[in-house]
C-alpha cells in the first residue's frame, strides 16, 4: 500500500536498517583451536587449585584460627589437631 509524501519508503528503510543492524550484532566468537581449549581449561583448574589452596592455608592460618570458634572446636576435637575435610566444605 502506497502512502503519502514517501512515508511507506521510509518505513521500509528502517525495518531493512533494522535487520541489518540485527545482523551485525550476531557476531559469533572466533573459533578456538582444541589444543587451546584444553590449554584454557587446564589453566583455569590450575587456578581454582591455587585459590582452594591459599583459602585452606588462611583458615588454618595464626591470624585466622585463634579467631573462628567453630573451626578451632573442629580442631580440637582430636588430639592431634586435625580437622575433617568435609567440614571446610
Amino acid at each position: 500500500m502506497q502512502t503519502p509524501d514517501g512515508v511507506g519508503e521510509v518505513q521500509a528503510g528502517l525495518e531493512h536498517a533494522s535487520i541489518q543492524s540485527a545482523e551485525a550484532t550476531d557476531i559469533k566468537e572466533p573459533a578456538v583451536p582444541e589444543a587451546a581449549a584444553a590449554h584454557l581449561q587446564q589453566s583455569s583448574e590450575v587456578d581454582l587449585v591455587a585459590k582452594i589452596v591459599k583459602q585452606v592455608n588462611f583458615y588454618f592460618s595464626d591470624t585466622n584460627l585463634p579467631t573462628d570458634n567453630f573451626l578451632l572446636k573442629e580442631v580440637r576435637k582430636t588430639p592431634e589437631g586435625w580437622g575433617k575435610f568435609f567440614t571446610l566444605a
